[in-house]
């Protein structure tokens, strides 16, 4: 009886219904201009990098000591440059998502009011990691790389003698010295063929050892801060 009555009462009071549309339109409203006032960022932050995908990525990559080396970020360069660190200023990097380079070396340009100007050599498998590591970001969005985990360059143990044919300084040189040498483009083809390198990049390492006789090195490179500044997708 009680249903029935409630079901008259409706019918006698068709403003009943008519608040109720009134009241989901004006949620409807409110929603809308919620979004509205979002823009497109939020349907950004729901896209995220997938295999094949064209990116483009700010990147710093740090010393073994937590110093920053290169980065495409103005203000980081800035900051580090204050405190009378050697930083270099590069362009963020336009990659593929989740590729493989073919090239050993891939040189990036940069360049520092302390040094001047060059190209880099990051190698194969740091360009692989930064192109792995940046699946699964969405525009905005950063990671922390660790450049050591896979011993991209491994320790390499060298005489006084060859240490100072690339540019060292084996007397003065001490554990934890960051040094840059230059790399030819075509190494291996130069150990194949004893050939004259027509275009050389440079490279930073870090003593990591030294005895009497023999100095080992590693790589500079330690750690790198990606940001997913732009996505285009496949």
């Amino acid at each position: 009886m009680a249903k029935d009555t409630d079901r008259k009462k409706l019918k006698k009071n068709p403003r009943n219904w008519a608040k109720i549309f009134g009241i989901l339109a004006i949620v409807f409203i409110a929603i809308v201009m919620v979004v509205s006032t979002l823009g497109s960022s939020w349907m950004s932050s729901l896209v995220v990098a997938k295999p094949g995908d064209s990116a483009t990525i700010d990147v710093t990559f740090y010393d073994s000591n937590g110093v920053p080396l290169i980065t495409s970020n103005q203000k980081i360069f800035d900051d580090t440059t204050a405190k009378k660190a050697t930083v270099f200023l590069t362009d963020p990097l336009s990659i593929i998502v989740n590729s493989v380079s073919s090239k050993t070396l891939y040189p990036i340009a940069v360049q520092s009011s302390e040094a001047g100007s060059g190209q880099y050599a990051i190698t194969k498998n740091e360009m692989g990691l930064l192109s792995n590591e940046t699946a699964g970001l969405s525009e905005g969005k950063s990671k922390r790389i660790d450049l050591q985990a896979d011993n991209f360059l491994p320790e390499a143990q060298m005489t006084a003698d060859a240490f100072n044919k690339i540019g060292g300084n084996f007397t003065t040189s001490r554990i934890g010295d960051n040094l840059f040498i230059y790399i030819p483009e075509n190494a291996v083809e130069l150990a194949n063929n004893n050939t004259t390198p027509a275009v050389y990049y440079f490279r930073m390492l870090t003593v990591e050892n030294k005895t009497a006789y023999q100095i080992a090195l590693r790589s500079g490179l330690s750690t790198a801060d990606i940001t997913l500044k732009t996505l285009n997708r496949r």
